[in-house]
């Protein structure tokens, strides 16, 4: 059963409401409220002008919070493409310039792409191979990809090992670093190669071979540095 009863000084009444539920000591009178001499703020009203301010300020608060979440979302760079990978593995290669070939063969008449982390003081070395063996030194039955040469601060892309480069590019200061993990991403097809960094779209390292040859394996290596690697499991993506 509701029973009705008489409220002699609702602004007291007011004020002993839990603070952490409306947010206010006293409520105030409405900003549009015209008051006449003798007149009494009805209750109800009071209650829904507490209310709707502190429902106004709590929206304000809440898309402070949420501007700031996005701007920490959008500062982290996202993946290129935006599928995430679903298994790192990790390797490493010893400062010897000799390359290991951890993957099985991918399919050269298709698409290779790869998503990969390096940490390293020097520079980071792939080969996009005929076989996994080893190259000799001036082999040209591969491409090689350097990335941040340390002593031209450029990268490149090789058509044979340790040779010149047939495209360079200059670096930006430490793209490379021997504490942390750079992340990168690696297409190949029918000899069209590109580089670039995780979060860019734009490969900042290309070129497209005249001659395309059928390389099949992926190699990883280092040279006057131990590096580590994360390569992305389902590193291939065949199109």
């Amino acid at each position: 059963m509701c029973r009705r009863f008489r409220v002699s000084n609702p602004p007291r009444l007011i004020s002993t409401l839990t603070p952490s539920l409306l947010r206010i000591r006293r409520p105030s009178r409405p900003s549009n409220m015209v008051m006449r001499p003798g007149q009494r703020v009805p209750i109800l009203q009071i209650v829904l002008t507490a209310v709707t301010e502190m429902t106004t300020n709590e929206g304000i608060e809440s898309n402070a919070n949420a501007a700031t979440s996005a701007l920490v979302g959008i500062s982290e760079p996202p993946l290129f493409p935006e599928t995430p990978c679903d298994f790192w593995g990790y390797h490493t290669t010893d400062n010897n310039y000799v390359y290991v070939f951890p993957f099985p063969a991918f399919d050269p008449a298709k698409e290779l792409y790869v998503r990969f982390g390096v940490r390293t003081g020097m520079s980071a070395l792939l080969a996009l191979t005929l076989n996994n063996q080893n190259p000799t030194r001036y082999e040209d039955a591969l491409y090689e990809i350097v990335i941040d040469y340390r002593y031209s601060e450029t990268s490149g892309i090789r058509r044979c090992k340790d040779c010149q480069n047939v495209v360079s590019v200059m670096d930006a200061a430490n793209r490379l670093d021997d504490d942390v993990y750079k992340y990168f991403w690696l297409r190949y097809k029918t000899g069209f190669i590109q580089v670039g960094r995780r979060g860019e779209a734009q490969a900042f390292l290309a070129w497209q071979d005249g001659a395309p040859l059928s390389v099949r394996y992926l190699g990883l290596a280092s040279n006057g540095w131990r590096s580590n690697w994360r390569i992305c499991e389902n590193m291939a993506v065949m199109h």
